[in-house]
């Protein structure tokens, strides 16, 4: 017996070793092959790395502002858009960490495990965050929203659209991006009645909370999987059945509550979203969303890469504080028309 556990406990670790040198080899490769797409570069161009969060379609629209601001400013562009989550971005990271670009953009997934990276990047390279931040690290700059702003907005929609109180639902994809973090804390802070508390950042309470005639029943969260949105409010509202509003912190979180809501076939339930997916306008021309609050991440990627150079050459294009930051649209059911004819202007204007 003793013998068969020492022969399960052996293939075990042969086990945990082969996994280990696929990580490493994966490493290395990976590596490997950012520094080959960078070699490819033409000398004498400054050289910038726009790294973002997920392969969301939420980045298209940056990814077209800093292509802009790089065919500007005769920058090489190169973009990387993770598709395996927080570990894929640090192996992009660390790649770049030992190439010869000049600037690298980046929206930090996991900020608090990836202070040191970002910290030993900053130390030989231009870095700035995008559209989520990794305050605390020694990054030159970030350009985005104002979160906990958005936030607590979204939170003040909530009492506008619902005056006689509601049941929240609040769904969020992580609580470790800090982006998440600030935007669920301004909710929070709106729907209990406390003053705005500047964006400072907190330890997160999952948890029921109430105040008065508002109460956040529950908090979903989806680790930032698009796929378990639609599941995990269609549990939240079997399990409470009093939920009378969601709050989407994501911008894939509207579309969802909307699938979940029609498939439960439950009216009166008021959306508030973030972002403006095709989806999540619709919603809101139906009816089905009462507001969503809207980026501006074309201006978020043409902001960063422009700034990038100017750090990068000391140019007057160089920022002038530590934050850059764009208010959100609020987008409703009296404007979304014209909103849309701006979105569509934007994106002519960026085609051409």
């Amino acid at each position: 017996m003793a013998e068969a556990a020492s022969k399960t406990g052996s293939r075990g670790l042969r086990m945990m070793i082969r996994l280990l040198g696929l990580l490493i080899i994966g490493n290395i490769a990976f590596t490997a092959y950012v520094w080959n797409k960078l070699s490819t570069h033409g000398e004498g161009q400054t050289r910038i790395a726009f790294v973002t969060a997920s392969d969301a379609p939420y980045w298209e629209l940056a990814i077209q502002g800093a292509s802009d601001a790089a065919d500007e400013y005769d920058v090489e562009l190169d973009v990387y858009r993770p598709t395996k989550g927080p570990e894929e971005q640090s192996i992009i990271l660390r790649g770049l960490s030992h190439s010869n670009v000049d600037g690298i953009a980046v929206s930090p997934a996991q900020p608090d495990d990836q202070a040191s990276l970002l910290n030993h990047i900053a130390g030989s390279k231009k870095l700035v965050t995008i559209d989520s931040d990794a305050p605390g690290t020694r990054r030159h700059f970030f350009v985005g929203t104002n979160n906990y702003a958005a936030g607590y907005r979204a939170g003040t929609l909530v009492k506008e659209a619902k005056p006689d109180g509601a049941k929240v639902l609040v769904t969020i994809g992580t609580t470790v991006q800090f982006n998440g973090r600030q935007r669920w804390q301004g909710v929070v802070d709106a729907l209990l009645g406390r003053p705005p508390q500047a964006g400072q950042d907190v330890e997160i309470s999952l948890g029921p909370q109430a105040d008065g005639k508002y109460s956040i029943v529950a908090t979903a969260t989806d680790a930032g999987d698009r796929a378990l949105a639609k599941p995990l409010v269609t549990e939240a509202l079997a399990k409470h059945p009093e939920i009378d509003c969601i709050v989407g912190i994501y911008a894939y979180h509207a579309p969802a509550a909307i699938q979940a809501l029609r498939d439960a076939k439950r009216k009166g339930v008021t959306i508030i979203g973030f972002d403006d997916y095709e989806a999540t306008l619709a919603g809101v021309e139906s009816g089905e969303v009462y507001a969503a609050l809207a980026q501006d991440p074309y201006h978020f990627g043409y902001t960063a890469v422009r700034s990038l150079v100017g750090l990068h050459k000391g140019s007057a294009a160089a920022p002038v504080s530590e934050s850059m930051l764009f208010s959100c649209a609020v987008i409703t059911k009296g404007n979304v028309t014209t909103y849309r004819e701006k979105v569509k202007k934007t994106k002519t204007v960026a085609a051409k």
